[in-house]
């Protein structure tokens, strides 16, 4: 359909518009503060975290219309969000723990633990890995054993602030950016200058 869609993380919307002419093709209330979200084009549905509800809204692509919420049972402030289409399943990063739901029911599949502060995460279809990215500065790899067993393999070091992370299916490969970073006023942390580096995580 040639859209691009924007999640308003404070105003609780998704605007969709026009890349071309920038015109707006549609607004739509979702409610909450928006997250990470995932496109299931052969349903014609995009999902979307909303972290202050522990939610999961649905989206029909066509209509431009909410069409369900489904709560992510025992999640606290989903944040990242993966999808397993093989599988149907919609990978959720919570407060130290990911929350795996169907897609097509919405119903709870399973769970395993990661660390807090995680902000972002991924899955690679090829070998079968979910990653999730904290800033205490440790990257959770779990393997995904059946559509409903998950098992942890490995938690790679990175550097706290690494919230955020990428998944290149193609090399399979994974970039943290991180940065060393001083307190700051009203809690706020301060960067410190030229500390600003991506690493980049292998399967060697």
């Amino acid at each position: 359909r040639k859209e691009v869609w924007t999640f308003n993380h404070t105003g609780g919307s998704i605007t969709a518009f026009d890349p071309m002419s920038g015109k707006v093709i549609a607004t739509i209330d979702v409610g909450g503060e928006l997250e990470e979200a995932v496109e299931d084009p052969t349903v014609n549905r995009v999902y979307v975290n909303v972290e202050d509800k522990g939610t999961i809204a649905v989206v029909d692509t066509v209509k431009h219309t909410v069409v369900a919420t489904w709560p992510i049972t025992g999640c606290e402030g989903p944040t990242g969000l993966a999808f397993d289409a093989q599988n149907h399943l919609l990978l959720s990063a919570c407060d130290g723990k990911m929350a795996v739901t169907d897609s097509r029911s919405g119903k709870a599949v399973t769970s395993f633990p990661i660390a807090d502060r995680v902000d972002g995460n991924g899955f690679d279809p090829d070998t079968r890995l979910a990653f999730a990215s904290s800033g205490t500065g440790v990257l959770t790899i779990a393997h995904e054993d059946a559509p409903d067993k998950f098992t942890v393999v490995q938690t790679a070091k990175t550097q706290p602030t690494g919230r955020t992370m990428w998944l290149d299916p193609a090399t399979h490969r994974v970039f943290v950016p991180v940065a060393t970073t001083t307190p700051g006023p009203n809690g706020r942390a301060g960067i410190v200058a030229d500390t600003m580096k991506v690493l980049v995580l292998d399967r060697k």
